[in-house]
């Protein structure tokens, strides 16, 4: 049976930027993005470091933890070079090494490519529906018994991206949570670079827009 999109699904996020604002702090968060996006710095080794020492003070201790099952979300292109960055993967091997997931399971992978989302302009981003056309699970992966999975990405607009992801790997492995952890989500405007949420992305099925609260 083909997979069909969620209505919703959790998620978490720890950072917070802003494309557009103009405080100090807005400024300073975009900086950030640019370090996330290309890895610099090490500055998701250090995401990952400061979520492991604030552990149980954040609010998205459901979402990791050694019994967690992270898979990365793809890139916005099939992975054709193995040494290329990509920043979902990144992610989960600082997580893992702190003790933040049990194991990676890579089973997501895009065999179209779509525009990236940088680049879209206001009402181009491309929509859930889309994404899950053009991505698939890995069939020469299987799956131990693994009661919550976290899909992870760098970033999170919309989180139409992650709930694409999500829908397809539900499908996949029915008898698993699953659940999304974007490490760095969008604001209009920023107060604290480090801004730790939960919530919900929603699938509206009569526009296919998803949005994301908060």
């Amino acid at each position: 049976m083909a997979a069909r999109l969620l209505s919703e699904v959790r998620f978490a996020s720890l950072l917070a930027y802003s494309p557009r604002g103009q405080t100090d702090i807005d400024r300073k968060s975009r900086r950030v993005h640019d370090q996330v996006k290309h890895d610099k710095d090490g500055i998701i080794a250090l995401a990952a470091q400061r979520i492991q020492e604030q552990w149980g003070s954040l609010g998205i201790e459901d979402f990791l933890g050694p019994d967690t099952l992270l898979i990365p979300a793809p890139r916005s292109a099939p992975l054709i070079d193995a040494r290329a960055l990509w920043p979902g993967h990144r992610i989960c091997e600082e997580l893992v090494g702190r003790g933040l997931g049990a194991d990676i399971f890579p089973c997501l992978e895009r065999h179209e490519a779509v525009p990236k989302a940088a680049f879209a302009g206001p009402g181009q981003r491309i929509k859930a529906q889309r994404h899950m056309e053009t991505l698939q699970v890995a069939t020469t992966l299987s799956l131990r018994s693994h009661h919550v999975i976290t899909i992870v990405d760098d970033f999170v607009t919309t989180g139409a991206m992650l709930l694409a992801c999500a829908s397809l790997v539900a499908a996949a492995f029915p008898s698993s949570t699953v659940i999304c952890l974007g490490l760095v989500r969008r604001l209009e405007s920023v107060s604290e670079l480090l801004s730790p949420c939960t919530g919900l992305i929603t699938f509206d099925s009569a526009t296919g827009n998803t949005w994301r609260e908060p």
